[in-house]
């Protein structure tokens, strides 16, 4: 029997669809936020009438590229449930045009006042932006570690397709690593985003800079201190794990990108 129920699909193929735990818990919110904005009215319904969705993501302030990622969750549970014979059609869901706009960026020093405010207020919070500023990792990569993934001031991040790439750690991101047992899952595993981005952006405030970013936007700004420092784009790009015709293998190596961990080393405040 066929079931249109989006979230009774989700819930029945989610598991298969996305086996990273922090891929799954991503692609739940914003199904459900889907399906509550679409009115509960079943996946082909929703997908035929996303027009009128995207009006409504838009009028609660969500950005065309935010939408995109939302929707990209929406059209994986379409295939898997056409493919496993929830739905007797496979509508086409497609992405809204981007208009590319240059980042907001923080110099160095605005992120080590950001980061000295936020000590002060949330530790937690303190050791994964201090992460994120150091790595260029995505908010998704640093969720996803686990003790396993981290050697001495090394860490690999794997993707959703099981390569990998590993990187050595600046003196303070490494530190933000230090074993906690109170945290058996993963050195971040305990982080809620909510208090992480309000925390983020009131310690922002605090240290004079008059428009924060997200946590999300210190990928841009660690991109950003290498251009700044004339690392070559090859490099640049095997540090941020983008996969493009210019990356030489799907598995980077430490060794290769030492250089990009020293460039990183010397824009950090040091801590004690």
């Amino acid at each position: 029997m066929l079931d249109d129920d989006l979230v009774a699909v989700l819930d029945v193929l989610k598991f298969r669809l996305w086996p990273n735990a922090a891929h799954r818990y991503n692609a739940e919110l914003a199904i459900n936020e889907l399906d509550r904005l679409a009115g509960r009215c079943g996946i082909v319904a929703t997908a035929l009438s996303i027009d009128e969705t995207v009006t409504r993501y838009r009028n609660a302030g969500n950005s065309d590229p935010t939408i995109n990622r939302k929707l990209s969750f929406f059209r994986k549970l379409i295939k898997g449930a056409f493919d496993a014979g929830y739905i007797p059609e496979s509508p086409r869901v497609d992405r809204l045009p981007e208009i590319t706009k240059a980042p907001t960026l923080l110099s160095n020093d605005q992120i080590n006042r950001a980061l000295a405010a936020l000590e002060a207020s949330d530790r937690e919070s303190h050791r994964l932006i201090t992460f994120l500023a150091d790595t260029g990792s995505t908010m998704q990569e640093a969720l996803a570690l686990r003790w396993s993934d981290i050697t001495h001031r090394h860490v690999t991040f794997w993707s959703s397709t099981g390569y990998g790439r590993t990187i050595p750690l600046t003196q303070r991101a490494s530190k933000a690593l230090t074993f906690r047992s109170s945290l058996p899952q993963g050195p971040f595993s305990a982080v809620r985003l909510k208090g992480l981005r309000a925390a983020w952006r009131r310690s922002q405030i605090d240290a004079g800079i008059g428009s924060p970013i997200s946590p999300s936007g210190l990928r841009y700004c660690c991109e950003a201190r290498l251009v700044e420092q004339a690392v070559d784009t090859k490099t640049i790009h095997r540090w941020m794990g983008y996969r493009t015709p210019r990356t030489s293998s799907r598995f980077v190596t430490s060794d290769d990108l030492r250089g990009v961990q020293i460039v990183l080393e010397n824009g950090c405040v040091e801590e004690p």
